[in-house]
């Protein structure tokens, strides 16, 4: 997560004397956090599925992985409510939750990923009623920025996730 990002480098700034630098980077983030905030205050949620791409397959995205934890910053409701960071999906309940968005992302070896995702949105008819891919809201994510781990790229992640989520 950002926090988990913010408070490693916390205890490493600590350890090494370095405390000035990650006072800056923390105002650096809450006046960041601060201004998005606001842009997204009184915003409608959108219900956000998050499928985490690996080669061969594919895992759902909850809350506590680094891109459930931009969805939710971003303003976004996750439908996974799996207290792990990832899990198995079951279409049949993320169907019922109808998403607004299907943000998908890759762990690793993203071209392969991404025809993988292709395929399986293809060839697999349950797909097909989700409202998220009937109205063409089906995103693949940059997996350079939604990726396993945060990064103090993060802020990058956040203003692409709200031009998706809001820009329509």
């Amino acid at each position: 997560s950002v926090d988990g990002l913010y408070k490693v480098t916390e205890e490493l700034a600590n350890e090494f004397n370095k405390t000035e630098i990650y006072n800056k980077l923390k105002q650096e983030r809450q006046l960041f956090d601060s201004q998005f905030s606001k842009k997204i205050d009184g915003k409608k949620k959108p219900k956000v599925l998050i499928l985490m791409g690996l080669p061969g397959s594919y895992l759902a995205a909850g809350e506590k992985s680094y891109v459930g934890n931009l969805v939710k910053l971003a303003g976004g409701e996750n439908i996974i409510k799996s207290k792990e960071e990832f899990s198995q999906l079951n279409l049949e309940t993320a169907l019922s939750e109808q998403p607004d968005f299907i943000l998908r992302t890759a762990h690793a070896m993203p071209d392969n990923v991404n025809e993988m995702f292709k395929k399986e949105f293809e060839n697999n008819k349950s797909w097909s009623h989700f409202d998220a891919v009937k109205n063409n809201k089906v995103i693949d994510l940059d997996s350079s920025m939604f990726g396993m781990t945060a990064t103090y790229d993060y802020q990058k992640g956040l203003e692409s996730l709200y031009s998706i989520f809001y820009s329509n």
